[in-house]
């Protein structure tokens, strides 16, 4: 049995997400629920 892999780079990926995240928070537009402490999907 035979399994294919797949390899794919992520660290761009990754770099452009974080910027994207530290920008939020610092124009104050990061909104996380009280609840779960997960930001909310008019967050992202």
């Amino acid at each position: 049995m035979t399994t294919a892999w797949t390899e794919r780079a992520m660290e761009h990926g990754a770099k452009t997400e974080r910027a994207a995240v530290l920008q939020l928070a610092a124009a104050g537009r990061l909104r996380c629920s009280d609840k779960t402490k997960r930001p909310s999907a008019a967050s992202i």
